[in-house]
């Protein structure tokens, strides 16, 4: 993790910036996902404007700075230019001058470590102290490529469970954040420790159930929620049949 300074007039703030993907929060990642797709979207539709003119140049800046909004959290609107500085959080590098699009590539850079890992067992990741895993068996089942001889009756019964309540709760998906809402549920519903309790029945403890665990994993990092979705829906062309990586670092 970097430190970055804001120059705001006489003042000046300072913000952590990512340099790797476990840094990135998912929340923010996707913020970032939805600001670049539309940066990308409009470059398309003024290919053939002057690179140069005061129109583009003022329309890429726009969305340039809600890229990097995104990403950090903080409006660097009214930050100049030229008035970025990064520092080593260790304070063991000597502070480095950056501009706007220093610091937007810079960005990209870190959503391009992002690599898909294939995973072949129960996928396993640390949260909040805590060790998870989403057991594959959950996946072979849900995803109906289903091989008997590695699922135990108790397995079986468990993924299952584990689906009906991620159905419970992308039905009620109605104001479009499906792709974190589904990344979130696949991980209230599934993730699990190695003495985790059992499923509640009822729909009041339901409902409580995937409140309470969608709260308390909302902070995941960008690298354990892509991989989750990735892990979960990777195994089956049912689903997606292409892994979700960062817009910003396919060329």
């Amino acid at each position: 993790m970097l430190l970055i300074t804001l120059k705001k007039g006489s003042k000046s703030t300072q913000v952590d910036f990512p340099e790797f993907p476990h840094e990135v929060s998912l929340s923010a990642f996707i913020d970032y996902e939805k600001a670049y797709s539309a940066l990308t979207e409009w470059r398309t539709e003024n290919e053939n404007e002057n690179f140069a003119s005061f129109a583009y140049r003022s329309g890429e800046l726009k969305h340039v700075v809600a890229c990097i909004n995104a990403l950090i959290g903080q409006d660097i609107s009214d930050t100049p230019i030229e008035g970025f500085r990064f520092t080593e959080k260790e304070g063991v590098a000597d502070d480095v001058e950056a501009s706007l699009f220093t610091v937007f590539n810079l960005a990209a850079v870190c959503m391009s470590k992002y690599k898909e890992t294939v995973y072949t067992g129960d996928y396993w990741f640390n949260y909040k102290g805590e060790r998870y895993y989403i057991p594959a068996a959950y996946v072979n089942e849900m995803t109906k490529e289903v091989r008997y001889a590695d699922v135990t009756a108790a397995q079986a019964i468990e993924a299952l469970e584990a689906w009906r309540l991620f159905e419970t709760v992308q039905k009620s998906d109605t104001d479009g954040g499906y792709w974190f809402k589904t990344i979130l549920n696949i991980i209230a519903c599934m993730a699990r420790t190695e003495d985790a309790p059992e499923f509640p029945s009822g729909q009041t403890e339901i409902d409580r159930y995937l409140s309470d665990r969608i709260q308390y994993f909302k902070d995941i990092d960008m690298q354990a929620g892509l991989d989750v979705y990735n892990f979960f829906f990777g195994m089956s062309n049912h689903y997606r049949p292409t892994p979700i990586t960062p817009s910003s670092s396919k060329k």
